[in-house]
């Protein structure tokens, strides 16, 4: 599974890859690196398992993209100043796997790490 933050202006029907398109961020579940270019990151940890859940909490205001696993966090993938529309997307890898988006509140704590 795959979970996507994209600019808003890529559509499916391109035929690019998202997963390589500048502007695009990824958090690859299998092990957790961090795409375009299969970045590793502090806090980098896999989401392979039944039943994990991984947050990802976009901050326009500060241009950062967090990731969270199992409600505790890992780290910063993006802080290189994000910003513009973004939109959500997830990929499917295997038969069986199910994914489920929905607004959580904000967590209260929120570090610092990159990408």
């Amino acid at each position: 599974m795959q979970i996507t933050l994209f600019h808003a202006t890529w559509t499916v029907g391109s035929g690019a890859g998202a997963q390589h398109a500048d502007g695009h961020l990824f958090y690859w579940s299998c092990d957790g690196a961090c795409f375009p270019g299969g970045r590793k990151w502090d806090g980098m940890a896999s989401a392979a398992e039944p039943g994990d859940r991984i947050g990802l909490l976009l901050d326009l205001s500060k241009g950062t993209l967090s990731v969270h696993k199992n409600d505790e966090w890992l780290g910063e993938i993006a802080s290189d100043g994000l910003g513009g529309e973004y939109s959500w997307a997830v990929s499917l890898c295997e038969t069986g796997e199910r994914v489920r988006l929905e607004a959580l509140p904000v967590p209260d704590r929120v570090h610092e790490a990159t990408c």
